[in-house]
């Protein structure tokens, strides 16, 4: 921008930025895509910084919990590796009945009196 003919003030606290010839819109259009790109890349290395930040595995909340449960998690995986293939199908179970080993008990609405208008 000092390239641009703009003077830099001091006024109280602040700096000004002071401008010594006109100023047409293509300079305003270049002073606002510069001050955008500005402001994007702040954002940028904002959001840059968080994310370094929480990937950051002393910075995760509950970290110890975590790794307690990865090990777990590996000796399951462990576990069922060292148990080998399934060689052995599922046998069918007989259906509960109330008399023992006959038939299963089963009625209608009409038949429990439920049907009756």
């Amino acid at each position: 921008m000092l390239a641009m003919g703009w003077q830099q003030a001091q006024e109280g606290e602040e700096s000004v930025l002071l401008l010594s010839k006109s100023l047409s819109m293509a300079v305003v259009r270049d002073v606002q895509e510069a001050a955008s790109r500005a402001k994007k890349a702040a954002q940028e290395a904002q959001r840059t910084a968080q994310r370094a930040a929480a990937a950051k595995p002393a910075a995760l909340p509950g970290s110890d919990s975590r790794e307690s449960l990865r090990a777990m998690l590996e000796a399951d995986r462990r576990e069922r590796a060292a148990r080998g293939p399934v060689s052995v199908g599922s046998v069918a179970q007989p259906l509960p009945s109330a008399g023992g080993g006959g038939p299963a008990r089963i009625r209608t609405a009409g038949e429990a009196g439920l049907n009756s208008g």
